[in-house]
């Protein structure tokens, strides 16, 4: 009997730790960069930044567009906005302001010029049903925002709007004027053959405007820059 007893004694404490070994759990992770956005896009808040240190070679006055395009109707140009120039000089200003200037922007004694805009964040989300609100910054120097109306989906009297950026391809480098579409917000359609919504197609938009995509899209809006070169005097 006391064989048998130690021989199982030994059994288990050969299976146990096997068991063990064998176990699975889930293992928690602390939240990534990622996660945080995902969350901002379910909330419909839609982020995007553009860097456009590639333009400080040249100095450009830098001015926001925002048009609605509407099915059946002409490109409508709702708003502009200047951003001013990419590169500040002194000599834009009374040579009396100089002194202030230089402390404000920390300005090298003998030193001209500083750049003034290299990037852009900017943002979409809605207010509520028939609202979107849209803001791009110049970041510690200029913001802009405005108001996009939104159209129900006829047919189902509610809104679904969602966004695209465009596909930003090279300028031609010191070019006189570069037109650059950033992004697209536009409403879902109704697909009648399967009586759903959809909002599917390219995840980039051709900034040609040939996109697959637009050829549903009842309404939306298309907000980018203009660089127009500044001529040195």
């Amino acid at each position: 009997m006391r064989n048998i007893l130690t021989a199982l004694t030994l059994s288990l404490t050969t299976i146990l730790p096997l068991r063990a070994q064998d176990s699975v759990k889930v293992v928690p992770q602390s939240p990534q960069l990622e996660d945080v956005l995902h969350v901002l896009e379910i909330m419909d808040v839609h982020l995007y930044n553009f860097d456009l240190t590639a333009f400080l070679d040249d100095t450009y006055e830098v001015r926001l567009y925002i048009d609605e395009y509407e099915a059946g109707k002409e490109r409508k140009r709702l708003r502009t906005q200047s951003f001013g120039k990419n590169i500040r000089t002194l000599k834009d200003y009374p040579e009396q302001d100089w002194t202030t200037l230089r402390d404000i922007y920390n300005l090298p004694e003998g030193t001209m010029e500083w750049i003034f805009l290299s990037t852009l964040r900017s943002s979409i989300h809605q207010l509520n049903d028939s609202t979107a609100r849209f803001t791009i910054s110049n970041p510690g120097r200029s913001r802009y925002s405005s108001n996009l109306k939104l159209k129900p989906i006829a047919e189902y009297n509610r809104y679904a709007y969602n966004v695209r950026p465009f596909k930003l391809k090279p300028a031609v480098k010191g070019a006189e004027t570069v037109s650059v579409p950033l992004l697209l917000y536009g409403s879902s359609w109704l697909d009648t053959r399967y009586n759903v919504i959809r909002f599917c197609g390219e995840k980039e938009i051709d900034p040609e405007m040939q996109a697959t995509i637009l050829q549903h899209l009842p309404h939306y809006y298309v907000i980018g820059i203009v660089l127009k070169k500044v001529q040195e005097e």
